[in-house]
């Protein structure tokens, strides 16, 4: 093979190489370039041939003083207009004799543009999907937070354990250092509810007529953002000391009806977002809905007991009184009829026997409604005998009670049972027509089986509305502890209806 051919080779290949490559001697002067650093230079090779290189890159400065005695080195540059720069990897080699004498530099610059776009578009997308994660994970950290707290909410009255569930996953949120909850009371907001907050503010209360920021968002109904507490006039001056610097104040809203408001503070200014605003904004109607259940729970409750009591008023007017009175009427007239016809005497001694105690029995019976706990004091055979003998003395219908077996109830069954027992015998006095009542107690360790049977008109089990004769609410009552209540029934044959549990404890 030709030796000539090898450099007329190696020739052709680096004046078609895509990579611009520079040969300097050793005063870095132009000794040779091949058409693509012709192009990035923009000069021709007649132009630069013999010139310093450092003259055509007065443009980059700081480029040309950092390589102009470096014989090897490697490192990625930037050439080119602002508007549009290029990206190269810069690759500087010495250049030898056959005598190992440095005789110049080799330049070689591989345009890497394309990858270094390529590379900032991944980054990009990269921190683009980190953002779209974070904030995937923020929306799921918001819906299990507000998750918890509607869970607390759904299975409790009590608003201060609500309460503290909402402002515990709030913190989990949007760290805060102090937080509470203003009702309204009267002509001011209250500090209900809150933690952070010094011993000091408790209770405290800021008037209506104020131009607060807490009362604006109460009275506009919208959140309030105050970035620095420090300079806005209307911020209320007790919340945790002078410490506090930003707060938000998102008020409680149910339907058209604010009934107060929840703040929440930092000890650092500029601390909240508006993301943060529409967070707690979420949490307060929350709280509100809490509130207002417990509002409504309680004026339930007050409800209840007025009419409870104005029952039992009614049931002592209608049984104890009553028998009282004819019980009078009895011991006035007994001494003549004593007199007259002793047999016929003890004959109503004993009726007035039988009198004071079934007045007795109702007076025991309406005792244990006054007082619930009761109820889990006794035993379930003595409850039925109040019962018994309440409801024949109520009715005048004898009553065959049988009690067997010896073994305590929970107390939630016991009172179960006695409710059911109770309905049963009220449902009877109403609507059987009876002359005679059976009432079957069989407490065994395995099951328990409280029975009661009437000779009355009976009904028709396929026939009787949902709730009719209280049958809806003691299948409700049975349904809570686990038992079954079975009903037997057919018209003019009387009626048996039986509650069985099963201890499965």
């Amino acid at each position: 093979m030709p030796q000539y051919l090898t450099p007329i080779a190696r020739d052709k290949v680096v004046e078609s190489m895509r990579d611009g490559v520079i040969v300097l001697d050793t005063q870095s002067r132009i000794v040779d370039m091949n058409p693509a650093a012709q192009k990035l230079m923009r000069r021709s090779l007649m132009e630069v041939l013999g010139q310093p290189l450092e003259q055509f890159l007065f443009r980059w400065p700081d480029l040309a003083k950092r390589f102009r005695d470096v014989l090897e080195a490697r490192a990625q540059i930037v050439l080119g207009e602002e508007v549009e720069p290029r990206y190269y990897d810069l690759h500087i080699s010495p250049l030898y004799d056959r005598q190992e004498k440095l005789i110049g530099r080799l330049l070689l610059l591989h345009d890497i543009t394309r990858y270094k776009e390529m590379e900032e578009t991944q980054e990009r997308y990269a921190k683009q999907n980190a953002r779209l994660f974070q904030k995937e994970q923020r929306q799921r950290k918001i819906a299990e937070s507000l998750r918890q707290a509607m869970l607390v909410l759904s299975r409790s009255l009590d608003h201060t354990a609500i309460v503290a569930e909402i402002l515990a996953q709030i913190k989990k949120l949007i760290p805060y250092d102090s937080a509470g909850f203003f009702l309204q009371d009267g002509d001011d907001l209250r500090l209900s509810k809150g933690v952070g907050f010094d011993y000091t503010v408790v209770d405290a209360r800021i008037p209506l007529d104020s131009r607060n920021r807490t009362v604006q968002a109460f009275k506009h109904k919208r959140t309030e953002v105050i970035p620095d507490v420090r300079v806005d006039p209307h911020w209320h001056p007790f919340s945790s000391h002078e410490k506090v610097h930003s707060a938000v104040a998102a008020p409680l809203v149910i339907g058209q009806e604010a009934i107060g408001v929840l703040t929440v503070d930092r000890f650092e200014a500029q601390a909240f977002t508006d993301e943060d605003a529409q967070i707690l904004q979420v949490f307060a109607n929350q709280a509100a809905i809490a509130f207002k259940n417990a509002q409504l729970h309680q004026q339930a409750q007050s409800a209840a007991a007025l009419e409870e009591r104005n029952r039992l008023a009614q049931d002592l007017h209608d049984a104890v009184n009553q028998t009282l009175f004819s019980a009078a009427l009895i011991a006035e007239a007994l001494p003549n009829i004593w007199e007259e016809d002793p047999k016929h005497g003890a004959q109503v001694l004993e009726e007035l026997r039988l009198l004071t105690q079934g007045a007795l029995a109702e007076m025991r019976t309406l005792l244990l409604e006054l007082r619930p706990a009761a109820l889990t004091e006794k035993s379930f055979g003595e409850l039925l005998q109040h019962l018994a003998k309440a409801f024949t003395n109520r009715t005048q219908i004898p009553v065959n009670l049988l009690i067997e077996g010896d073994c305590a109830l929970p107390p939630d069954v016991q009172i179960t049972f006695y409710r059911i027992a109770q309905e049963i015998l009220v449902n009877i006095t109403k609507h059987a027509k009876a002359t005679q009542v059976s009432l079957n107690f069989d407490c065994a360790p395995e099951v328990v089986v409280l029975s009661v049977c009437d000779n009355g008109c009976g009904f028709d089990t396929k026939r009787i509305p949902l709730g009719h004769f209280g049958l809806g609410i003691m299948r409700e009552r049975a349904d809570k502890i686990g038992a079954t209540l079975e009903i037997a029934s057919q018209p003019g044959r009387g009626a048996n209806i039986a509650l069985v549990w099963e201890n499965k404890g």
